[in-house]
């Protein structure tokens, strides 16, 4: 039974340290990027987009969107965006509700932080 008791102990001190190491990687993410993910469910998340230096912010909602496409795991594709605050700095095509492959998100963040943080003089 301590052997129980010891082994429970040992994976909830490990499983504590997975939490605070990924925690610390969520932050330093954050830091770099100036994106923060909040209200996430199995459905869709939340993603804020901040320029500190500007001032400024655009948030925006990420949904998975039914779809008779699949990828090779079987995967919905499919996302719809629906822009929530600071609609006036995200890319003119992204001021109102899209959806796309799950294969553009790269590119449609690149053009987010493009659109966020311009390059300045």
């Amino acid at each position: 039974n301590t052997d129980n008791s010891s082994g429970i102990r040992d994976q909830l001190s490990e499983a504590s340290t997975t939490i605070r190491i990924q925690k610390q990687i969520i932050s330093h993410y954050k830091m770099l990027t100036g994106i923060k993910v909040d209200n996430v469910t199995s459905q869709s998340l939340d993603v804020t987009v901040r320029n500190v230096k500007r001032g400024t912010a655009a948030n925006f909602r990420l949904a998975s969107v039914r779809s008779t496409a699949t990828n090779s795991t079987g995967e919905e594709i499919s996302l719809r965006l629906d822009p929530l605050e600071g609609t006036e700095h995200l890319p003119e095509y992204m001021r109102t509700a899209i959806e796309f492959e799950v294969d553009q998100c790269p590119t449609l963040m690149r053009e987010v932080l493009d659109n966020m943080f311009p390059d300045e003089e």
